[in-house]
């Protein structure tokens, strides 16, 4: 299925690479979950990656730039009503958005899995000084105690 990258990552077609990224960084840390608990953030963090993925690629972009304005000039004349009805001819095109999608959802997984991990490991290192200095704390707290006494 085709997608508008440039409506995704809210830029213009002749963005340089340096406003792709920009776009890119801004709509990361809009949608990000701390951020954004908006229930479709998770889906739109992952076509943001994708739209990236590609129009990052310079040759990608171009091919992708052809078959865009293929889908605007179609748009125009009225024979399609939106993006999805759009189905592109370039099979090289129509794979690397495949891949695109994929690397985004996967990365988006695997950062995902990352920090759900780092959060266990800190709460396992937390839970072990407690275990490691309990014993210690519970001893100052009686001597304090029968000094006080």
């Amino acid at each position: 299925m085709f997608k508008d990258y440039y409506l995704i990552l809210e830029i213009e077609e002749d963005a340089a690479l340096e406003e792709i990224k920009a776009a890119y960084r801004n709509l990361i840390k809009r949608y990000h979950p701390d951020v954004n608990k908006d229930e479709d953030a998770h889906h739109k963090t992952i076509e943001v990656i994708e739209a990236f993925q590609l129009l990052n690629d310079k040759e990608a972009r171009e091919r992708y730039n052809s078959e865009y304005r293929k889908y605007h000039s179609q748009k125009q004349s009225e024979q399609i009503r939106n993006v999805d009805e759009y189905i592109s001819d370039d099979e090289i095109l129509n794979k690397w958005m495949w891949n695109a999608q994929k690397q985004a959802r996967d990365l988006y997984q695997q950062v995902t899995d990352e920090f759900r991990e780092s959060i266990k490991e800190s709460g396992k290192g937390v839970l072990s000084f407690l275990n490691y200095i309990w014993p210690f704390l519970l001893g100052y707290l009686l001597f304090k105690a029968c000094t006080l006494l």
